[in-house]
């Protein structure tokens, strides 16, 4: 049975890894291609969805092994949960995405005309 530190400490990091640092990173790329063609600003909105399907590519192979480690076999029912839960997690992190790059768009624009 997990202690509540250790409840909280999981939560804290999924949510961490899982929301935070993926827009977080998009962002970054954002500010990186400020000067850029306005082709690779708006490719920046992909480097979040991106960053998600990595992390949860591992996330999910840390669970198979741990499954495999107790010596049951992984069936299918973790792969189907895996698929939906990068599924949802891309289009979430897409359409974040999508609205962080109108806002900086904005952001900056009224910048410049200050």
């Amino acid at each position: 049975m997990l202690s509540s530190i250790e409840l909280a400490l999981r939560y804290t990091l999924g949510i961490l890894f899982g929301l935070i640092l993926p827009q977080a990173l998009g962002i970054l790329g954002y500010y990186i291609t400020k000067n850029v063609n306005k082709i690779f600003k708006a490719a920046t909105i992909f480097i979040a969805p991106v960053a998600f399907i990595l992390i949860s590519i591992s996330f999910w192979s840390i669970v198979a092994g741990r499954i495999n480690q107790a010596g049951q076999s992984v069936c299918g029912g973790l792969a189907g949960v895996a698929f939906a839960t990068i599924l949802l997690g891309v289009f979430f992190h897409l359409g974040v995405g999508i609205m962080v790059f109108v806002v900086m768009q904005v952001i900056l624009k009224k910048r410049k005309t200050v």
